[in-house]
C-alpha cells in the first residue's frame, strides 16, 4: 500500500511538472553548411502554449523568407504530457560566407543565436554539370562605363539538354544595387557542337547605388535531371521545358511534392549550376553636372494638369495641380521630388508622391506623380514661376533641362471679401434711409400700420402650419436616418462576411495547391473571383486570366491560371503532373493586387516617343 501511494504521488508530481508554465525555447537549422543557392530550414520551438509567433524581420537582411509554417503537437507518454509549438521557416541565403542568425525572443525567453556557412558551389560540380546544362550571364554597358543609378542591361541564358526536366533560375542578390526583371522569359533551341540545346532567356536591368567597383555575384540554377532508367518515360513541356521551369524567380522556388508527374516513378536527381560573377566600374556624378538632383535617364518628360486649361484663382480657394514626371531608364522610386518655387501671394502645399515602374519588355519606365495645392492669400496679379528639371542624358552624355514655362495669373477676391463689400454697401444705404425717414413724416404711416395689424393673424396661422410641417419633416428625417444607418450596418456586416469568406477561401486554396488538386483549386479560384467581382464575376478560368492580365502585376498570375485551366482538360496522366505551388505563390495575396489597369505603360512610351502616335 505504501509503495502504491508513492507511485501515485510521483505520477501526480510529474503531471504537475509537465503542465506548469515554465517553457523551454530553442532554434536549430536542418543543416549548418550549404552551397550558394541552396535553401535551409530554420525551426523555432516553444513548450508554452501561449507563446506568440516570433518576429522574423531580422532575417530579411541576409535571407529571402520563402515560406513559413506553424504547427503544434501534444503528447502523453507514461502519464506525462508535453506540448510543443513550432515555426518552420524556409530560407534562401542572399550572400556567400558566414551568416549569423540572431536570437528570437519568445515570451520571456530567447533562443540561442545560430551560425550558417554559405559556401561556393564546388568547381568540379559546376564543370561536371556543364555537360548537360550551362548558365551564362552578360551585361551590355556599351562603349562607356555606366554612372550611378544608370540602368545596366543584364541577361541570363540557361542552356540545357532534354535530361533537365524542371528547375528554377535565381537572379543574383547584388549589394548596393537594384535589380528589376523585364518582360516574359524567352525560350528557343540552338545547336552547339552538334548537340541540340534548349535555351531559357531572362532579361533584367541593374542600377548601382554607389560609384566604384560593382560586383554582380553568380546567378544560380537548381533543378532535377531525369534518371537514365526512366528518361524515355518522362515527358517534357514545349520546347523541351516543362511549365514549372518558367515560374517567376521571385516566387517559391522549391518543388514541395518531391516528384514531378506520376507518384509511382522515382524522383529526378538534384543538379545545380551557376554563372560567372561580373565586375563593372561605376562612374560617379559628372563634374560638369550642375543639377540639384541626379537623374540619369535616356529620356524625360513632365506632364502638367494645367497644360490644357487656365485655372481661376480666388483668395482662400485651393487649386490642385498634378505634375507627372516620366523617365526612360529609371524606376519610379529613383525619381526625386519636383522642386517648385512659391509665387508671391500664393502658398504651395505638396502631398505625398505616387511612384510606379512599368516596362515595355526592353527597359523600365519610372513614373512619379506629385500633387500640389496652390492657395492664394491676396488678390491681384502674380507670376507662378517656371518649373525646371535638370537631368543627365546617358546617351548624349550631356546635362539637359525640361522646363514648364511661367504663368501670369490674376487672383480674384474670395467669397468672404465680396460678402464684406456687399454688407458694407447695404449698411450705408440703410443709414441713409434711416436719416431720411427721421427727417420727414410718412403720410401713409397710419395706413401701413393698419394693414400690418390686419395681417398679423394670418401670419400666426401660417407659422402654426409651418411648425406642424416642420415637426413632421423632422420625424421623417429621423426615421430615414435610422433606416440609412441600419442599411450601412447591414452593408458593413455583408462586407465583413465577404472578407471572412475570402480568408477562408484563400486557406482552402493554399491547401488545394499544396495537395496539387487542380479541380478543387479551379473551383476555389472562381469562388474568390465571385466574392471580389460579385456584380460581374468571370465565368471561367480563361476569363479570370484575361482579367488579371490587365493588372499591374497580373501577368504571372494569369499565366499560372491558364496552366491550371489547361491541366483540367489534359489527359489523366498529364493532369496529375500539375503542381500547385506556383499558383499559390501568385495568388496568396488574393485578388486585391490586380485592380489597377495596366494602361500607363503604353501611355509612358507614347509620351516619351510622340512620333509613334
Amino acid at each position: 500500500m505504501v509503495n502504491l501511494f508513492k507511485k501515485l504521488t510521483l505520477s501526480v508530481f510529474l503531471v504537475l511538472m509537465a503542465s506548469n508554465t515554465w517553457a523551454g525555447v530553442r532554434a536549430y537549422l536542418d543543416q549548418t553548411t550549404v552551397n550558394v543557392g541552396d535553401p535551409v530550414t530554420l525551426t523555432i520551438e516553444s513548450d508554452n502554449r501561449a507563446t506568440q509567433a516570433p518576429d522574423l524581420n531580422p532575417l530579411n537582411q541576409d535571407f529571402d523568407i520563402v515560406h513559413t509554417t506553424q504547427s503544434s503537437q501534444s503528447k502523453w507518454v507514461n502519464g506525462a504530457s508535453s506540448f510543443t509549438k513550432s515555426w518552420m521557416v524556409r530560407l534562401l541565403p542572399k550572400r556567400q560566407g558566414e551568416i549569423e542568425i540572431p536570437a528570437f525572443l519568445l515570451g520571456q525567453e530567447s533562443t540561442a543565436p545560430l551560425k550558417l556557412i554559405v559556401a561556393e558551389i564546388p568547381a568540379d560540380q559546376v564543370k561536371k554539370n556543364s555537360q548537360f546544362m550551362t548558365l551564362e550571364a552578360s551585361v551590355d554597358i556599351g562603349k562607356s562605363l555606366p554612372y550611378v543609378q544608370q540602368q545596366i542591361p543584364y541577361v541570363l541564358k540557361l542552356y540545357t539538354d532534354d535530361s533537365i526536366e524542371s528547375g528554377e533560375v535565381y537572379p543574383p542578390n547584388i549589394e548596393n544595387a537594384i535589380i528589376e526583371k523585364l518582360s516574359r522569359d524567352k525560350q528557343y533551341s540552338v545547336v552547339r557542337n552538334g548537340q541540340k540545346l534548349n535555351v531559357l532567356e531572362k532579361h533584367y536591368v541593374i542600377s548601382a547605388e554607389k560609384s566604384g567597383k560593382l560586383v554582380i555575384p553568380p546567378a544560380i540554377f537548381k533543378g532535377e535531371q531525369t534518371l537514365p532508367s526512366n528518361q524515355q518515360s518522362r515527358g517534357l513541356g514545349r520546347g523541351g521545358f516543362p511549365d514549372s521551369i518558367f515560374n517567376d524567380p521571385f516566387n517559391d522556388p522549391f518543388f514541395n511534392s518531391g516528384s514531378f508527374g506520376s507518384l509511382f516513378r522515382e524522383p529526378g536527381k538534384p543538379v545545380t549550376t551557376r554563372s560567372d560573377s561580373i565586375e563593372i566600374d561605376i562612374q560617379p556624378l559628372p563634374t560638369d553636372y550642375k543639377g540639384n538632383s541626379w537623374i540619369p535617364a535616356e529620356d524625360l518628360v513632365i506632364k502638367d494638369s494645367w497644360q490644357n486649361r487656365n485655372p481661376v484663382f480666388k483668395v482662400g480657394e485651393p487649386i490642385e495641380r498634378t505634375l507627372t514626371l516620366q523617365t526612360k531608364g529609371l524606376t519610379g522610386s529613383q525619381i526625386p521630388d519636383v522642386a517648385v518655387d512659391e509665387p508671391s501671394n500664393i502658398r504651395v502645399y505638396s502631398d505625398n508622391a505616387d511612384t510606379q515602374t512599368q516596362t515595355d519588355g526592353n527597359t523600365v519606365y519610372g513614373i512619379r506623380k506629385q500633387q500640389l495645392n496652390y492657395i492664394p492669400n491676396a488678390a491681384g496679379k502674380t507670376t507662378i514661376p517656371a518649373v525646371n528639371i535638370d537631368w543627365w542624358n546617358v546617351i548624349t552624355k550631356q546635362q539637359e533641362t525640361f522646363t514648364l514655362p511661367a504663368r501670369e495669373v490674376e487672383i480674384l477676391p474670395g467669397k468672404d471679401g465680396e460678402s464684406v463689400t456687399s454688407n458694407a454697401s447695404q449698411s450705408g444705404l440703410g443709414a441713409g434711409d434711416s436719416s431720411k425717414n427721421s427727417a420727414q413724416e410718412d403720410p401713409a404711416k397710419v395706413t401701413e400700420d393698419s394693414i400690418k395689424e390686419s395681417r398679423s393673424w394670418g401670419v400666426i396661422i401660417a407659422m402654426g402650419l409651418g411648425g406642424i410641417l416642420g415637426i413632421g419633416l423632422l420625424i421623417f428625417l429621423w426615421k430615414w436616418s435610422r433606416r440609412k444607418s441600419t442599411t450601412v450596418e447591414k452593408k458593413a456586416e455583408i462586407t465583413k462576411r465577404a472578407v471572412m469568406s475570402t480568408d477562408k477561401l484563400l486557406n482552402q486554396l493554399e491547401q488545394a495547391c499544396s495537395q496539387n488538386n487542380n479541380k478543387q483549386a479551379a473551383s476555389l479560384l472562381l469562388q474568390l473571383a465571385e466574392a471580389k467581382w460579385n456584380d460581374n464575376p468571370p465565368k471561367n478560368l480563361g476569363a479570370l486570366a484575361d482579367r488579371l492580365q490587365k493588372g499591374l502585376q497580373g501577368e504571372n498570375a494569369a499565366e499560372m491560371i491558364r496552366g491550371l485551366d489547361k491541366s483540367l482538360y489534359a489527359e489523366a496522366s498529364e493532369s496529375t503532373k500539375w503542381q500547385g505551388q506556383s499558383l499559390w505563390n501568385a495568388m496568396k495575396q488574393g485578388l486585391s493586387t490586380y485592380d489597377v489597369k495596366n494602361t500607363e505603360a503604353t501611355e509612358v512610351v507614347d509620351n516619351l516617343y510622340p512620333h509613334r502616335n
